[in-house]
């Protein structure tokens, strides 16, 4: 019988760092449906005829599926809605996958604190931790991690996605000097670091470089009132780097 895989994506991030294993997915001899955001609303992707198959009405999601799914991979295995995502399909006997969005390069007080956090309900419930190198598992496993509740696979996001190409790149911001692109955070600590930075590449770097800030997504939740409509306000310099899909092109830049 052919498994029956939901694969969901909960922002424009998630969309990028799963968008590859659905690419893989239709090559393959399943049925899959990618749930992804698009504005205000979700989206679909399938390889099967959505109107032909019972239908499963999923509440975590807000979506009514095809199918009941024998496999569901999520990729933020700890937010909403992704930890009701686990609770439900769990509970119908789905196999709960997770593809890691960062890489454990060394281990410290966060990453053991983030350890325990996989070790709690409802993120305990998820069978298998797709983790991007052994270098990175070997870190989790230092930090107290379930030897043989990961898998390493790389990292998808990065497998011939097509992203923002980069002539488009240069054209939209009018690229004519060399690029900085500084990245945020959304932890308070780390944040002020950033911005301290982002003072020192201003005064050094503000005439010879264009520089970019790219938010974490939930900053712009948790500190709305720093930005305003073009530029992060403690570097007015620094023009602000709003989609995910850019970030690639941005990187061949360097």
């Amino acid at each position: 019988m052919r498994k029956k895989i939901l694969i969901y994506a909960s922002d424009d991030r998630g969309y990028i760092e799963v968008k590859n294993v659905v690419n893989e997915l239709s090559q393959m001899d399943c049925d899959y449906m990618f749930v992804y955001p698009t504005n205000s609303q979700l989206g679909y992707e399938s390889n099967i005829d959505y109107f032909i198959y019972p239908n499963f009405e999923s509440k975590s999601i807000g979506f009514s599926l095809p199918f009941k799914p024998d496999i569901v991979l999520i990729t933020r295995e700890s937010w909403l809605p992704e930890t009701n995502i686990i609770i439900e399909f769990k509970q119908i006997g789905a196999i709960i996958c997770n593809l890691e969005n960062s890489s454990w390069l060394y281990n410290n007080i966060k990453t053991r604190l983030e350890i325990l956090s996989r070790m709690k309900f409802p993120t305990n419930m998820i069978d298998v931790f797709f983790d991007h190198s052994t270098w990175t598992y070997q870190s989790k496993l230092e930090a107290g991690w379930v030897k043989g509740k990961s898998i390493v696979t790389g990292i998808p996001k990065f497998d011939s996605l097509k992203t923002t190409s980069l002539k488009d790149i240069i054209q939209k911001y009018n690229l004519t000097k060399p690029v900085i692109v500084l990245y945020g955070s959304m932890e308070d600590n780390i944040r002020s670091n950033i911005i301290n930075i982002s003072k020192e590449i201003e005064n050094k770097y503000g005439l010879s470089h264009h520089l970019f800030y790219k938010p974490h997504p939930k900053e712009f939740v948790d500190f709305k009132d720093d930005f305003t409509e073009n530029n992060l306000i403690p570097s007015s310099q620094f023009r602000l780097i709003h989609d995910e899909k850019e970030m690639y092109s941005f990187a061949q830049l360097g």
